[in-house]
């Protein structure tokens, strides 16, 4: 079942609990486990200038919380989306979840006047550039992330 996800102290321990069972994807694009504050970063992160009425997250709960979808509307310009996080917990991968929580989200932008959704993946996640594209995502530019620990990203866009 797919739901939003708040900022109460409960969904924000839920949250804290995925990306812990997700330690796998920290290694691989910032070189340690996520940290134990991670969940309350995440659920009030937005863009420079940006306010959380534009923040929507969304989680599959079977019955915990197996996956996560972390968009933001209006940026970086107004009628775009920005994907800022896909995350999936192991043992989910590869069964069509990613697809199914991804396609939510773009009608859920679409409905509210979305015309692109964007996202970056760092050069070291092959996987999950296969998977963008295969979903749609074509090339936009390669650029230095400088949040965290620097990567090598590939910026992504979609057309909705």
């Amino acid at each position: 079942m797919i739901r939003t996800i708040g900022r109460e102290p409960d969904d924000v321990a839920v949250v804290q609990r995925l990306h812990e069972r997700c330690s796998d994807f920290w290694e691989l694009v910032e070189g340690a486990a996520p940290p134990p504050n991670f969940a309350r970063e995440l659920l009030d992160e937005v863009p420079p200038n940006g306010t959380l009425d534009h923040k929507h997250v969304f989680g599959v709960f079977e019955p915990d919380l197996v996956a996560l979808l972390d968009l933001y509307a209006g940026y970086p310009e107004p009628n775009a989306w920005y994907l800022s996080l896909l995350v999936i917990a192991p043992e989910f991968r590869g069964n069509g979840l990613g697809h199914d929580l991804l396609a939510h989200g773009e009608a859920y932008a679409r409905a509210r006047g979305g015309r692109a959704m964007r996202l970056i993946v760092q050069e070291q996640n092959s996987r999950a550039l296969a998977f963008w594209m295969r979903e749609g995502f074509v090339y936009e530019a390669t650029t230095t992330q400088k949040i965290g620990r620097p990567n090598v990203v590939t910026r992504l866009v979609k057309l909705l």
